[in-house]
């Protein structure tokens, strides 16, 4: 079960139509998959939604992603993004198209290396700052992580899915028992890996990243992986005062997960809040000088995760019944299907641009 938290959001803005495929160009056999993702924000703030396309062959693949941003104020500020990524194992290259200045950038395989200029050395003679110890220590009280088979069975997208509900509790006390509590809640409908669907793309698409590997064993980003904007925000709010130990028994679920079997057809993650603990330190201690605006530099993780950093600030409000952070998954399309071959070349319109990773 790698995608439990889903969360959300690492590589969204990766790419969307890139269109202009010429009609003459012939079909061929090609493994289809489209996800759609619903961010609802941390608070509401910076709910997204991000449609992705990934289209694999054996020896090449694109992923495609049309995100926009959904909240109220956000919608208005920021437009649409879109683009894409092309891998050709064949040609040993990686195409980044960038529709809406209609370039494209080519780099090898394994992605375009860093330039040297854009590393950020740390000031010399600048001391590493030792962890502050939080002022309010808080012990972990309970830790509960179940997973059950509802027995629910229901049709989403024309895959036949199963039910199972995920319940993650953890309270956290201070020196006077004030508690905090943090419920994650995850409904997952998973259906048979042995589907005909199921079986036939990932048949190419490992294939694929075998081939993949062959040529650029270093190379990672292609597999399916936990976004982290989701555990990132959790652990910022909540997590952040425990120990080591603590945060691996607070996050060592394994063995419970195990019980779920199939391919996620529908994720929907909810997070929900409550508790007083350290509210007579939060009190007394002197306000933190606030920042003007949040953080934008590292895309969408940063914005949520300064969203969750000011949250943080404030005390945590009793818990309610809607959720301080929810996030959707849901599997549209997984099929084999022709696909036209100008799917994996960049457009005849598209100027090549030199590749942010160059030394030009």
């Amino acid at each position: 079960m790698k995608n439990i938290f889903l969360a959300a959001l690492s590589g969204l803005i990766l790419g969307g139509c890139a269109g202009e495929v010429l009609p003459d160009y012939p079909q061929h056999t090609t493994a289809v998959t489209r996800s759609y993702f619903h961010n609802h924000g941390f608070k509401g703030l910076f709910a997204s939604e991000n449609t992705r396309t990934v289209s694999t062959r054996a020896d090449m693949r694109r992923e495609e992603n049309v995100f926009k941003f959904s909240g109220f104020v956000m919608k208005h500020l920021a437009a649409a993004h879109a683009g894409a990524i092309i891998w050709r194992v064949d040609k040993n290259k990686q195409w980044h198209l960038d529709p809406k200045t209609k370039t494209y950038t080519e780099c090898p395989l394994a992605g375009c290396p860093a330039r040297a200029r854009d590393a950020r050395p740390e000031a010399p003679g600048r001391p590493e700052q030792p962890r502050k110890k939080p002022s309010c220590a808080l012990s972990l009280a309970k830790n509960r992580f179940s997973v059950e088979a509802t027995g629910e069975s229901k049709e989403i997208n024309g895959f036949k899915t199963k039910r199972h509900k995920i319940v993650w509790e953890v309270v956290l006390q201070d020196k006077a028992k004030k508690k905090n509590t943090s419920l994650v809640t995850v409904d997952i409908w998973t259906t048979p890996e042995n589907t005909p669907k199921i079986e036939a793309v990932r048949a190419v698409e490992r294939t694929f990243e075998a081939r993949v590997r062959e040529k650029a064993p270093e190379r990672a980003g292609m597999g399916k992986a936990i976004p982290p904007e989701a555990m990132k925000i959790i652990a910022m709010q909540f997590l952040a005062d425990l120990t080591p130990d603590q945060r691996a028994s607070v996050t060592a679920a394994s063995a419970e997960l195990s019980k779920i079997h199939g391919h996620p057809v529908l994720t929907r993650l909810e997070w929900n809040l409550g508790g007083d603990a350290c509210s007579a330190e939060a009190q007394a201690a002197p306000k933190p000088e606030k920042k003007s605006g949040l953080d934008f530099s590292n895309g969408i993780g940063g914005l949520l995760g300064s969203a969750a950093s000011r949250g943080a600030e404030n005390k945590i409000e009793e818990m309610s019944s809607k959720p301080v952070f929810a996030f959707v998954e849901e599997l549209q399309k997984m099929e084999v299907e022709p696909v036209s071959d100008g799917q994996f070349v960049p457009p005849p319109s598209y100027k090549l641009a030199a590749a942010k990773g160059s030394a030009n």
